[in-house]
Order: C-alpha cells, then sequence, then structure tokens
C-alpha cells in the first residue's frame, strides 16, 4: 500500500454498502490535469479514484455528493479491471483516512 492524497470531485453521490456485517460508504474522486502541449494545443486528462470510508458515514453523507469538491486522505491500492473489450486499464482504490469539503457552501461565498 502508499498514501494518496487527492482534491477532486464527487462522480456520484456516495452510498452506504454493507459487506460482511461491516458497512463502509463509497464514493469516486475525479482529479483532471489540464495542459497545453508545445503546438498551443489544449490536453485533458482525468483520473477517477474508487474511495471508501469505514462506517456509516455519520452526518458526512448528506454532503458527499455529485459535483462536490472533496480533499481525501488514505491508503492507496492498485489493480486492473477489463472494459467490454478486455482492454486492461489501471484503477487505484483509496481507503479513506481523512475526508474534507472544500469549495463553497450552496447558496453562501464563503468557504466551508
Amino acid at each position: 500500500m502508499f498514501k494518496v492524497e487527492i482534491i477532486g470531485n464527487i462522480g456520484q453521490d456516495a452510498r452506504v454498502v454493507e459487506n460482511g456485517g461491516n458497512k463502509f460508504v463509497s464514493f469516486s474522486v475525479a482529479h483532471s490535469k489540464k495542459w497545453k502541449d508545445n503546438q498551443g494545443v489544449d490536453h485533458e486528462e482525468t483520473e477517477w479514484f474508487g474511495c471508501t470510508l469505514n462506517g456509516d458515514g455519520g452526518g458526512l453523507l448528506q454532503y458527499l455528493k455529485a459535483g462536490k469538491q472533496v480533499y481525501v486522505r488514505g491508503d492507496g491500492k492498485m489493480r486492473t479491471w477489463p472494459d467490454a473489450n478486455r482492454n486492461i486499464h489501471p484503477a487505484c482504490d483509496v481507503r479513506v483516512t481523512e475526508i474534507q469539503l472544500c469549495g463553497k457552501k450552496e447558496n453562501d461565498d464563503r468557504p466551508f
């Protein structure tokens, strides 16, 4: 395992999952990188991270909604997955040990 720190946007609303009697919160976070190459062409690359947080999330679940910006820190683990054409893709899963909401509250100009 290795340590991961991500600032990105939640891909879809978080949900509570139960596995073997244990509850955890499951959500994905996207981090995008934009740049221009030497010819001035714009590029964008997005990496997705599957995140799990032990427990039921307490009151946090209501804030982990699609599009919200978060900071996530935790233990990373690499894996691969095949697409419909049997092409193999890398993926990084994160067991979250710390999470912070970023950005602004809805209808408010102040940060969280």
